[in-house]
């Protein structure tokens, strides 16, 4: 179950939000980060062991995988991972951060979050080893992600949010509308969201097409992996479903959580991160360049209008390959 895996940094984010106002919940907090970075080392040194174990054993379930992970690979980036969480636990490097971040180096939370910010960029390096060393894997395996697991992703990335900002731990409901940026748009802000989405949009179909003339095995390549993980959400329930989910969950947490804690740029390129299914492409640019833009609406506007142009440019664009295959 998806959302399961997302309950350890959620029970983090609770512990971390009431360790603000308890020496009690802030020593339990650095102890849950402790335990996971050490389960995180242990399972490194299991990957780099595994090559051995799996020579000596031809039956073991592991060998008949649809991909074969890079064992060694997996390991040390986990190892690496694991080791690197533990640095912003250390208040010296907080305060560094601080000169160039808005963050608080006394605060807990924006320690935990630093955390995760490791965690999300051990992440793709991580995945990468599990596919092999490549995303060619997941082609050749039908569709992986259906409308369950995409609403589980985006509940718990909701509920991070939500308690990522202290949701009724230290922040009333007021509080933390008022710090995500949660409001009303005007007439003339739905107006500038409606035509941002359809330039957007536009520009997608430009990058594409530009994309598949001048280097088209690469876009052949990526279209087999984007189609392997969204192929089955082609649909209008899917369209609305992958519109809804990352429009609300990655708003929340990124233009909505972070962006004010980590600024603008750093945002915009964990949010690139997090779409490790492009690879390094033309596609991760441009997720980069539309962080920018949510990020400067939520900047200049609130973060209703990042959700609502995030929202409207993912529900378009499954709604056009519904209509046109080839789009």
């Amino acid at each position: 179950m998806v959302f399961l895996q997302f309950v350890p940094f959620i029970a983090l984010l609770i512990a971390a939000n009431l360790a603000e106002r308890s020496a009690g919940w802030r020593i339990l907090t650095y102890l849950l980060v402790t335990l996971l970075n050490i389960v995180m080392i242990l399972f490194s040194f299991i990957c780099l062991l595994m090559p051995a174990m799996l020579a000596t054993q031809a039956d073991n379930p592991l060998n008949d995988l649809p991909f074969q992970p890079h064992w060694t690979a997996l390991g040390l980036w986990l190892l690496a991972t694991g080791l690197l969480a533990f640095l912003p636990v250390i208040p010296a490097l907080r305060r560094g951060l601080a000169r160039v971040l808005p963050l608080d180096p006394a605060s807990v939370v924006h320690a935990t979050a630093l955390v995760f910010a490791v965690y999300l960029l051990g992440s793709v390096p991580i995945q990468l080893a599990m596919l092999g060393g490549s995303l060619d894997s997941l082609s050749d395996m039908g569709s992986l992600l259906g409308i369950s697991e995409l609403w589980q992703q985006g509940a718990a990335f909701i509920i991070m949010g939500l308690f990522g900002v202290g949701l009724w731990l230290r922040r009333t409901t007021d509080e933390v509308t008022n710090r995500l940026g949660l409001h009303m748009p005007s007439a003339r802000q739905w107006g500038l969201v409606a035509g941002l989405a359809v330039l957007f949009v536009l520009l997608d179909q430009g990058v594409a097409w530009a994309w598949a003339n001048f280097d088209p095995v690469s876009f052949e390549r990526i279209g087999k992996v984007s189609n392997a993980l969204f192929g089955g959400l082609i649909t209008p329930l899917g369209a609305l479903t992958i519109g809804l989910s990352a429009g609300l969950g990655e708003e929340l947490i990124f233009r909505g959580a972070l962006q004010p804690r980590f600024g603008l740029i750093p945002t915009s390129f964990l949010f690139a991160v997090i779409h490790v299914q492009y690879g390094l492409s033309p596609a991760v640019v441009q997720v980069f360049v539309l962080g920018l833009v949510l990020g400067i609406i939520r900047q200049r506007g609130n973060l209703t209008m990042s959700i609502a142009l995030h929202t409207l440019y993912n529900t378009i664009l499954v709604v056009l390959a519904l209509i046109i295959p080839s789009s």
